[in-house]
């Protein structure tokens, strides 16, 4: 339902409309003023007024700073759909998900507005679900990505400490389970925006999304610039601009995809060396797929929108230069929230371009890693699978004999490296590599044996490397028990009780 109407920074306006039409805002298509003061409105709750999820669309700047009449409304149109498609995606807030903070105000405030800015509010933080969470004894991949070490263990749950967390959102990114809760800041929302801005509905080529890191300095004061193809959508910090996300927009149809960064460490703690490996790999995939990686850049500013303005000028003059995207327009849809995962993306892109050719990409730049176990010195204990945090390595039972297999799914595969840190032999290593062909493919076998039967009960007990790896040990330091060591454990404790 759309309602047009005056003077929306009034609060009596929207009470107006709440009590006449029913009208609950979602998206406010207005000006700068109505974001400034939506926070300081006391009446918000009677007027529904959600400062977390109500979206405003600046659309006065958008209509004085457009090249042309036709082109603002085109942008208006594609910036209001995006902000209605990123709200569908908005989660409920819970306590957990809030903290205790004191807003600064902006702009000119009525003295009753700016009594109510001292009063303290709250700001979304991300939150970490048991229900997802695979536990701190087997993932710790979340707490890697954290450069504020705000993320810790109580009793093998992990935990975000909200008063060290800074909001960068790099766990939301990292965790290959999707259990960080971040409402307002989700890779679900930010889905749904770039599908709003890269929609076919509207006529507006090409289409490059400019992605800008909050927590730069000075980024978030920039004025938006009167470049009609380039549409910029603002993140935590470029820790979330991970290969998923970008590839993704590349999916929908995006000719361009610009990083705005302030340069140095951010005020969320990111550094560019946190997410620069991310966009080299993306770099690699597309140039590997022909999908030339001169369609993302990234660029440095420091609070200048002239320079910023410059510099996507000159980016979307280089786009011009280039064959249309090779994924636009193929499949209308973007990937479902619950396969937001990097392989998926990457799995869902050769699909579309029909990509049948043998591909590799190596490098430590490469999220994807490939298991080898030497299976001279493996023991078949299964500690690799069972600390998997992903379960890109598992245990099947051999078919037609008494044994057992290991199993590697190399589309599961984080490069985590936690098989080889567990590992007692030391037999498994990790090649960062990723293999286009075998994703969403069958399992690789890294390692088979069988199960060694006792001498006495005739039960299989244990893998028959482990047995004669542990048989030439005890030889060699001349060790009586080796005359056990195929007796199962049932069996050994009988044997000593009649001793």
């Amino acid at each position: 339902h759309v309602t047009i109407a005056d003077d929306l920074c009034k609060t009596e306006t929207l009470n107006q409309l709440l009590e006449s039409d029913g009208i609950y805002p979602i998206v406010i298509g207005a000006c700068r003023e109505v974001q400034n003061r939506i926070y300081f409105w006391e009446e918000a709750k009677e007027a529904s007024i959600n400062p977390y999820f109500t979206k405003v669309v600046d659309v006065l700047n958008e209509a004085l700073s457009a090249v042309s009449i036709d082109e603002a409304a085109a942008r208006i149109k594609l910036l209001i759909w995006s902000q209605i498609l990123r709200a569908e995606e908005c989660k409920d807030i819970t306590l957990d998900n809030l903290r205790v903070r004191f807003v600064m105000p902006h702009g000119k405030l009525s003295r009753r507005e700016l009594a109510s800015a001292i009063m303290p509010r709250y700001e979304v933080v991300p939150f970490i679900l048991t229900s997802g969470c695979v536990g701190a004894d087997k993932c710790n991949i979340c707490r890697s990505a954290c450069p504020s070490g705000a993320i810790v263990i109580d009793d093998q749950r992990l935990r975000i400490d909200t008063s060290a967390c800074t909001n960068c959102g790099a766990c939301v990114a990292a965790c290959p389970h999707g259990a960080v809760s971040f409402p307002t800041s989700s890779l679900e929302e930010l889905m749904a925006e770039i599908q709003g801005l890269l929609s076919t509905e509207v006529d507006l080529e090409p289409r490059i999304i400019a992605i800008a890191c909050r927590g730069c300095s000075g980024l978030s004061d920039i004025d938006p610039l009167p470049l009609p193809n380039v549409f910029m959508l603002e993140i935590p910090s470029l820790a979330m601009a991970s290969p998923a996300l970008l590839l993704s927009a590349f999916n929908m149809g995006a000719d361009g995809v610009a990083l705005v960064h302030g340069g140095g460490e951010c005020s969320s703690g990111i550094s560019p060396d946190h997410w620069s490996k991310g966009i080299d790999f993306v770099r690699d995939f597309m140039d590997r797929l022909g999908m030339e990686s001169k369609r993302i850049k990234t660029i440095e500013v420091d609070g200048d929108s002239e320079s910023l303005g410059r510099e996507l000028s000159n980016f979307t003059q280089a786009i011009n230069e280039l064959a249309p995207n090779p994924l636009k327009g193929i499949v209308e849809s973007r990937v479902p929230s619950e396969s937001l995962c990097l392989s998926n993306v990457i799995e869902g892109i050769r699909d579309k371009l029909g990509f049948s050719a043998a591909c590799s990409i190596e490098g430590t730049c490469v999220p994807f890693g490939e298991v080898v176990v030497d299976a001279d010195r493996c023991t078949g204990c299964g500690l690799c699978a069972g600390n998997c945090p992903t379960d890109a390595i598992s245990v099947k039972a051999a078919a037609g004999i008494s044994g057992f297999e290991l199993l590697f799914r190399h589309d599961r595969c984080v490069a985590c490296e936690m098989c080889v840190n567990i590992c007692p032999e030391k037999c498994v290593t990790m090649n960062h590599v990723l293999d286009i062909e075998k994703l969403g493919g069958e399992p690789d076998v890294i390692f088979g044996d069988e199960y060694v039967r006792c001498r006495n009960c005739n039960a299989p007990f244990a893998p028959k490397s482990m047995i004669n790896i542990l048989k030439t040990k005890l030889q060699q330091a001349g060790n009586d028990a080796v005359d056990q060591i195929d007796l199962c454990p049932a069996c050994k404790v009988a044997a000593k009780q009649m001793i």
